[in-house]
């Protein structure tokens, strides 16, 4: 009784500490301080949604930026006139001035992020301890938590290219190269996109099915 009523107890604190965690990765969806400033500053440059053509795919690993550039070109369609290139040439120095000032920023706030994930994650498996000890069933939580894993690799998979696209625009020279710009630009926008969107999987994983079962586990004990 008394490992039943501890462990009940830490059943309720680890889904409680979920729960914490889930808020604060809500706050952090996108930072509303950081991301948020990027997306506006690249908004500002590409002056309307990211093209539907091929997605971007991943950089290969040790690729040079000459070479990740000319992957963004390939995957992206740029067709500039002389009212975009005079834009670009006139906004891009100052955008990618924006960008190196919060750089430093976006990169804090992603492994802020990265650290909240772990945290979850001990206390799932600190919770699939407790239950096993008091001979409960695990499965469904075992799988969840392994459902959450693979989530939270590709957020980070994500944000490498999202982080990997932000640092060549600021590379870039915008101005005798627009249509590298701009394909360089759109595929972070893309990437932005995608975060945001992950980050949406991983909040709605924990609420909707993580949540629910450790709340179960711990009334069955």
């Amino acid at each position: 009784m008394v490992w039943a009523s501890r462990l009940a107890f830490c059943s309720r604190n680890a889904c409680f500490g979920v729960t914490v965690m889930v808020k604060s990765i809500n706050k952090m969806i996108a930072n509303k301080k950081v991301l948020l400033i990027a997306a506006i500053v690249l908004l500002g440059l590409t002056g309307g949604v990211a093209y539907a053509q091929t997605a971007p795919q991943p950089t290969p690993a040790g690729s040079t930026f000459e070479q990740r550039l000319a992957q963004r070109k390939s995957e992206r369609t740029i067709t500039l006139d002389d009212k975009d290139i005079r834009r670009i040439e006139s906004r891009c120095k100052g955008s990618q001035s924006t960008l190196i000032t919060i750089q430093q920023e976006l990169a804090k706030t992603i492994e802020e992020r990265k650290t909240q994930h772990l945290k979850i994650d001990g206390k799932l498996w600190i919770a699939i301890g407790q239950l096993k000890i008091a001979n409960q069933d695990t499965f469904e939580l075992e799988g969840l938590k392994a459902s959450y894993n693979k989530q939270v690799a590709t957020f980070d998979d994500l944000t490498k290219e999202y982080t990997q696209a932000i640092d060549d625009t600021i590379v870039v020279n915008c101005v005798t190269d627009p249509q590298g710009f701009k394909a360089v630009v759109e595929t972070a926008r893309i990437y932005l996109q995608e975060v945001r969107k992950q980050s949406g999987v991983i909040r709605a994983h924990l609420l909707d099915s993580v949540k629910p079962a450790l709340s179960k586990s711990g009334e069955k004990l």
